[in-house]
């Protein structure tokens, strides 16, 4: 098995820990008010927040985040800016909550999935998370028949053209 294949097994059995410590809490100007306004960070928040604390900011421009461990595969196509095979992000996620978020979905920590370099599945709550996660299984279990069946393809090919 290729290290790649092995980096992307062990990425995959990673699972994102969160933070013992306590949240930080943090004031920022808010560019609609001018008043100075008071934020929590979510706990394992990963963000140093250090450019919303030196200069007035949007207050939904405010956001709280902490990134999954990366995960790259060779990738060959329209993403690839050299024309040849790339090392792509594929599969990473981030928990985030946006505090002053015009929807209340978004208020909440959820999941982004990057299906591929910049590419997000956006707003995963629990259960979608886990529709997501369901889907991706069901993939990877055709991928393992479809392993089978390239075995078998290559052997009966090398057997008629040997």
């Amino acid at each position: 098995m290729s290290n790649t294949v092995h980096s992307a097994a062990a990425a995959l059995r990673a699972v994102p820990k969160v933070p013992a410590d306590e949240p930080r809490t943090w004031t920022f100007t808010n560019r609609e008010t001018g008043k100075p306004t008071t934020v929590t960070c979510m706990l394992g928040c990963t963000l140093d927040h250090e450019q919303d604390i030196a200069t007035p900011t949007h207050p939904e421009d405010i956001s709280c985040q902490a990134d999954g461990p990366e995960l790259q595969l060779p990738v060959l196509g329209s993403l690839c800016e050299s024309g040849r095979t790339e090392n792509l992000p594929v599969l990473g996620f981030r928990l985030q909550v946006n505090p002053f978020a015009p929807t209340l979905a978004e208020r909440l920590p959820h999941l982004l999935v990057e299906v591929i370099e910049e590419q997000w599945i956006e707003g995963l709550d629990p259960d979608t998370l886990a529709m997501v996660i369901a889907q991706l299984q069901g993939q990877v279990e055709r991928l393992r028949v479809a392993q089978v069946q390239l075995g078998a393809a290559r052997d009966e090919y090398r057997r008629r053209t040997a």
